[in-house]
């Protein structure tokens, strides 16, 4: 749940302005978010795997696996946001994120083209 909240915020474009304020360079810029993103997404997860990792010590494995799991798909989400900025998550992109959850190892192939996408589309802002 912490997870889909984090993604839902990730769904709709901040203004212009906000990135442009950034003076890295778009490779930057995005491990910079994805950074931030992780840090509190971690902060909001970490009670509650700790408190499931004590009472269902037995299950640890499964639990890191669910949280492995949030954080690729948070991670899926940004760079796919910034793929179409500054523009809205469409369709297609829509499609791609859906099938990298029901299908996690796609996200081994969803995640990269992603990021290299949004570097292409954040060029023309940053730098």
């Amino acid at each position: 749940a912490v997870f889909a909240l984090s993604m839902g915020y990730y769904t709709q474009p901040e203004d212009e302005l906000f990135v442009w304020n950034f003076s890295l360079n778009p490779k930057r810029f995005l491990l910079l978010k994805l950074k931030t993103a992780l840090l509190y997404s971690s902060l909001s997860a970490l009670p509650i795997v700790l408190t499931l990792g004590t009472v269902y010590f037995s299950d640890l494995h499964w639990i890191l696996l669910f949280l492995f799991a949030g954080y690729s798909f948070l991670i899926c989400m940004i760079v796919a946001k910034y793929s179409v900025y500054p523009g809205e998550i469409n369709f297609a992109e829509g499609i791609l994120i859906a099938s990298g959850i029901v299908f996690p190892l796609l996200l081994l192939i969803i995640i990269p083209y992603f990021f290299k996408k949004s570097t292409n589309s954040l060029s023309n802002l940053l730098q």
